[in-house]
């Protein structure tokens, strides 16, 4: 079921359920006039008009709760679908072969690893690949003057690198940069359920 169609049937629950208090408020607002016909008349209006008022303000509360409960069913249906999306990545990107993955990090390390950076790897990369990557990525640069070297060491990253430069390191592991994705919609998330529609 796609956001949209779960937007729309919260909707139309929540407009159902308006419906429905509605009734239920004007058939009190009725009752509550019937009670008062044998008053005199300005009791007979005003027990009407606070039936009515009552009616309005039961109607109004029903809008107001129907409509954060679509909104907090909706924003958990987008929670799932990007827990779904980002766990999808992860198992895309783990099943990359060897050299998509070389292509991958070649231009990631090409459009985001300032020059002359040192790019850190992680451990378990074979030292094969780290030659290749910089190599590639080096041939890139080389028109636009620019250059990265293999740093001295490796650390547990997992798949991407670190780019080291004057003591300042960006962290483009891919594990970094899902989280920072999901951190993101999070974020967005959050403020749909506190914005003004």
């Amino acid at each position: 079921m796609t956001i949209d169609a779960i937007k729309e049937t919260i909707l139309a629950e929540a407009r159902e359920r308006g419906r429905i208090l509605v009734a239920n408020a004007e058939r009190a607002a009725l009752r509550q006039g019937h009670e008062a016909e044998g008053l005199s008349g300005d009791r007979l209006e005003e027990a009407r008009d606070l039936g009515q008022a009552k009616a309005a303000a039961e109607q109004e509360r029903s809008v107001s709760v129907a409509e954060l409960q679509g909104r907090d069913r909706l924003l958990a249906a987008k929670r799932e679908y990007l827990a779904e999306a980002l766990e999808a990545a992860r198992t895309i990107v783990d099943e990359w072969s060897e050299d998509e993955y070389v292509a991958a990090l070649v231009t990631l390390i090409t459009k985001k690893a300032p020059d002359g950076s040192r790019i850190v790897f992680d451990t378990d990369l074979p030292d094969g690949i780290r030659e290749r990557v910089i190599s590639q990525v080096n041939k890139r640069l080389l028109a636009q003057g620019s250059s990265v070297d293999l740093a001295d060491t490796s650390r547990p990253i997992g798949r991407g690198f670190i780019a080291l430069r004057d003591h300042i390191e960006e962290d483009w592991s891919f594990a970094r940069r899902l989280e920072a994705l999901a951190d993101e919609d999070e974020t967005e998330l959050s403020s749909m359920l506190f914005r003004d529609d």
